[in-house]
């Protein structure tokens, strides 16, 4: 079923707040589907944790520490996790990354104005020259 605005705030506010006992989570970023306006009945949530614990484990063990949180959340829940220097530019970025951030909302932390995980569109990324 696909998952409506409120739904979709709460199962990304639970995963926050459960990986907030395994790692320092600075930054969650939704893409896909939701994004996309055309999630469907098994669409995943697709969420790229942005955490300072990464530089230190590296992408295979980020992957290890975020998919058992997300399996108890939400079996949906698609998680990677990333360093704040990969997303904000300063180390070379991961194709995947990239492609995610072209069209992606960030989700935590919450703007100031109060929007909907599931409501219109924000494009993220890096301005192009």
């Amino acid at each position: 079923m696909v998952k409506a605005a409120p739904e979709l705030n709460e199962i990304i506010l639970r995963f926050v707040t459960s990986l907030g006992e395994a790692i320092q989570v600075e930054k969650v970023i939704l893409w896909g589907d939701y994004t996309e306006g055309n999630p469907q009945e098994h669409s995943d949530i697709r969420l790229m944790v942005t955490s300072p614990t990464f530089d230190k484990i590296g992408h295979a063990r980020a992957i290890d520490v975020l998919a058992p949180i997300a399996g108890k959340v939400d079996t949906l829940i698609q998680a990677w996790g990333f360093t704040p220097r990969e997303m904000d530019g300063s180390e070379p970025m991961p194709p995947l990354l990239a492609m995610a951030l072209h069209n992606s909302r960030q989700v935590y932390p919450a703007s100031h104005r109060k929007k909907e995980a599931g409501s219109d569109k924000h494009l993220q990324g890096r301005k192009k020259k």
